[in-house]
């Protein structure tokens, strides 16, 4: 059975948003420890416990999309810089001189 190009392309659209919730349910869970070390390292050490409700659990989907969308539009600064920049951002909040921002 094909699948029609709308109902595809709501798919793509599906997948990013439905990975940010997942994200933001997982650094729920990070306690601060393991948050810097997530930051730093990019994964996390040790068991990383499953809370059992999510801030997210009683939002409505409206109001999931709203704070995806502004999430995204906040990471948006951060999109094509190197790993120094982000460093130095983390460490002083702003960028390097020079860099766009």
């Amino acid at each position: 059975m094909p699948v029609s190009k709308a109902k595809l392309g709501r798919l793509e659209r599906e997948v990013p948003f439905r990975n940010w919730i997942a994200l933001q349910r997982f650094l729920e869970c990070l306690t601060i420890e393991q948050l810097k070390f997530f930051v730093e390292h990019g994964y996390v050490e040790g068991q990383v416990t499953k809370p059992r409700h999510s801030k997210f659990d009683g939002l409505s989907r409206k109001a999931l999309v709203t704070l995806w969308r502004e999430d995204d539009r906040l990471m948006a600064r951060f999109r094509g810089r190197s790993k120094d920049e982000k460093r130095f951002y983390l460490r002083t909040g702003h960028f390097p001189d020079g860099a766009k921002d």
